[in-house]
């Protein structure tokens, strides 16, 4: 609660100067959205997050896109909304690739990981756990820890 009560503070700024502040408006709604998704309001994040998605995709701000497509992948994931999930997991996933941006590649093999387990779908979720594993060499047990639980409900990208 904290945290929103300063974002929407910071929106508020933003939409008291003059100019165009898309660039910040869409950073500052995506974590709105973000947030009130794990106060689980997911109707509501889901929107406010789709409002940064619009802004990021008309100025070609392929970080936010692809940080709004994560957040709604983790959003579309607890409200149980698989294949909205997945289609924001993979185009979020996608950009990432393109763009190298590693946090988002290993948050999007979480939520792909964990989606093919809510699927029953074992070979995808061991490429998907297998490659986080690879991101950290030094927890060698994630791979087997994200097999036995799911953490998608505790789990915070921000």
């Amino acid at each position: 609660e904290a945290a929103l009560r300063e974002y929407r503070r910071a929106l508020a700024i933003w939409d008291g100067l003059p100019g165009d502040h898309r660039f910040a408006r869409a950073i500052v709604l995506d974590n709105i959205g973000y947030g009130l998704t794990l106060n689980h309001k997911v109707d509501e994040g889901v929107a406010t997050i789709h409002q940064a998605l619009t802004l990021a995709r008309e100025i070609g701000d392929r970080r936010t896109e692809a940080e709004c497509r994560q957040d709604l992948a983790h959003a579309h994931l607890l409200a149980q909304e698989l294949d909205a999930a997945r289609e924001n997991a993979v185009a979020a996933l996608q950009i990432a690739e393109e763009t190298g941006y590693r946090d988002v590649i290993q948050n999007c093999c979480y939520i792909l990981g964990e989606l093919a387990a809510m699927e029953g779908n074992v070979e995808e979720r061991e490429a998907y756990f297998s490659r986080l594993q690879a991101f950290f060499p030094n927890f060698p047990y994630l791979r087997e820890f994200l097999r036995m639980f799911d953490v998608s409900s505790i789990l915070t990208f921000h």
